[in-house]
């Protein structure tokens, strides 16, 4: 059997360009899985959970999980982490920079006491 694979897909075979966009796609699933099972097993950093949230709810399935997700992102939303847009907010940056911060004196001072 012979298969096609140009751009337009003729012939009944899959084209190049819908095949790329089907394992994009398989990829990107896979990957919101993952950080999905990283969030509920609780080894994702602050950052990465705000990440994963703005991406839920920039997609939309923020609202379509369990209703344990939809409740988080609406909760980052109404403390001004996240927009209503899915976009970490400047807000949430800053604050993120400034616990780094402290975490970075904290190491220091553990070390010197060590």
């Amino acid at each position: 059997m012979r298969m096609h694979t140009g751009e337009n897909g003729g012939g009944g075979g899959i084209g190049t360009t819908e095949l790329t966009e089907t394992v994009q796609t398989a990829a990107q699933t896979a990957d919101m899985v993952g950080r999905i099972m990283d969030y509920e097993a609780g080894t994702l950093d602050d950052l990465g959970t705000l990440e994963l949230f703005a991406h839920l709810v920039h997609s939309g399935m923020a609202w379509s999980l369990q209703g344990a997700y939809g409740r988080a992102a609406q909760s980052l939303i109404e403390g001004g982490m996240i927009s209503e847009a899915g976009e970490i907010t400047e807000k949430a940056r800053n604050l993120l920079a400034d616990l780094s911060e402290a975490q970075q004196e904290v190491d220091e001072e553990t070390e010197l006491s060590g």
